[in-house]
């Protein structure tokens, strides 16, 4: 019977344990209560071609107080006109080529936040504002005129909920931090942006049955972040033990920003100057808001761990996936717990990017290194993910302490899949985590078939279970009982 092209096949890919991290048995993890995030699915938006939108790679964190009387969760999803659903564009690709130019036009690509209850029951969405100075025109004015602009670059002031998105400065892979005093953060790809860890505003007008209407989210910069070091794709940010924002660009590396300063302010929206913070906020209103004035935030490497304990035997990377999340058991062991993946191989697409990058900067030793698999792969037959598949999850804890050493992590995991038990998707990406009330599960929010967005919980005992302490990582409470 031939493999199901969605599934990774756990049962025999995970026999000879050797080949994956610490030399530990790969599982599949069983969840609880799996459950979807999709607020807008196949939500269709036209630009200059029409397109059907998926939401995946979803990541959580608590809602602040007071946005209304039933808000527990937000969750960002990316939301991708070029998903890889049945129906997907990557399923059409004669239908739907273009040039690379033209693309930024047709094929749309940013974040929602959606807020939910206790019981996951959605109350309502919106899209993610990134840049309000440049998305947000007054009311009455006309969209931009100048060349090469698209009616659909800026949005009016007063939009809310599910507005018309803007296509200027699209962010997506949009990653919530909630500082646990209340305040959310964010941090996010995008083509131009610089890297930052952004504070997120989120406003809404709660209802008579305490959910939430006129929702708007938007976000602002603290302060760029230049430095090479901690440049990359899937940064895991954290708050330390003294309030300071974290951000782990690699695992090993650790950097420490500035203790946010919260001033609260009734600021006036008039447009203008007032759109960093107003974004689109009616104008003539009064906005209430906890923002963000002085302190310095200038990102300082504090710790720079090689990880040579870590290496896997088939040479995949280990890379970030989540920002991260106090845990503490009973016994009073406390720990940052992060998820980190590993991705083995590589689509048609992801292939004629390596090769692409490879011809710029020629084959000798500043090409980049493929993965041992993707020779083999490149004479595979019709591929289902164009991107590649075969992803697999482990746990890591870093010490609450500075400069917070990752003290353990665990074997590799996949997801238990919907339509296998035994058998997880080729293509998960778990992009948040988040403890449960009561604070015996952990919620995981993830990614599928890079085509819906899950929530699901997974028992806290048994990710304490799963970790393992690292040889030589200073003392750590993980381990014991």
């Amino acid at each position: 019977m031939p493999k199901d092209p969605e599934l990774y096949g756990a049962p025999s890919a995970f026999a000879n344990r050797t080949q994956f991290l610490r030399g530990i048995q790969p599982a599949v993890l069983p969840l609880r209560q799996p459950r979807s995030l999709d607020v807008a699915s196949r939500l269709n938006v036209t630009f200059e071609l029409p397109q059907s939108l998926a939401t995946y790679n979803p990541s959580i964190a608590r809602a602040p107080p007071g946005l209304c009387p039933r808000c527990t969760w937000l969750a960002a999803m990316r939301a991708d006109g070029l998903h890889q659903c049945a129906d997907g564009v990557w399923q059409q690709p004669e239908k739907y080529k273009t040039g690379r130019k033209q693309a930024h036009r047709n094929w749309f690509k940013s974040t929602m936040i959606a807020v939910y209850d206790a019981n996951w029951r959605t109350l309502g969405w919106t899209w993610l504002l990134s840049s309000p100075t440049m998305q947000v025109r007054a009311p009455g004015a006309p969209p931009p005129s100048c060349a090469g602009c698209s009616a659909f670059d800026t949005v009016e002031a007063g939009v809310a909920d599910g507005f018309n998105p803007p296509l200027l400065k699209q962010v997506w892979d949009a990653r919530l931090l909630n500082d646990g005093s209340g305040h959310v953060f964010v941090n996010f790809n995008c083509k131009s942006c610089v890297l930052a860890i952004n504070h997120l505003f989120i406003t809404g007008d709660a209802t008579s049955d305490g959910g939430v209407t006129n929702l708007r989210s938007w976000s602002r910069r603290i302060r760029p972040i230049m430095q090479p070091w901690a440049q990359g794709r899937n940064q895991a940010a954290f708050v330390g033990a003294d309030g300071a924002l974290m951000l782990q660009p690699w695992l090993g590396l650790v950097g420490r920003s500035g203790t946010p300063r919260f001033t609260p302010r009734a600021q006036p929206c008039k447009g203008g100057g007032t759109l960093e913070l107003c974004a689109s906020t009616p104008y003539g209103s009064t906005l209430k808001v906890d923002a963000i004035f002085g302190g310095e935030y200038k990102l300082r490497l504090i710790h720079n761990d090689s990880l040579s304990d870590l290496r896997v035997a088939d040479g995949s990377r280990l890379s970030t996936t989540a920002n991260l999340v106090p845990i503490r058991r009973a016994d009073g062991c406390s720990v940052l717990l992060g998820v980190g993946h590993l991705h083995r191989h590589d689509g048609p697409r992801q292939r004629e990017l390596v090769r692409r990058e490879q011809a710029r900067r020629g084959a000798g030793a500043g090409g980049r290194r493929r993965r041992p698999a993707a020779a083999a792969a490149a004479a595979a037959p019709a591929e289902r993910f164009e991107f590649g598949s075969q992803y697999t999850h482990f746990w890591y804890a870093l010490d609450v302490q500075a400069p917070h050493r990752i003290v353990a992590t665990s074997g590799e995991w996949c997801l238990a899949a919907a339509r296998d038990p035994l058998d997880c998707e080729s293509v998960q990406f778990v992009s948040g985590i988040a403890v449960a009330d009561g604070g015996d599960d952990l919620v995981v929010s993830y990614g599928v078939s890079d085509c819906e967005a899950k929530a699901a919980s997974v028992p806290l005992r048994s990710v304490w279970a799963a970790l393992v302490p690292r040889g030589g990582a200073g003392e750590t409470c993980v381990g014991t009982s």
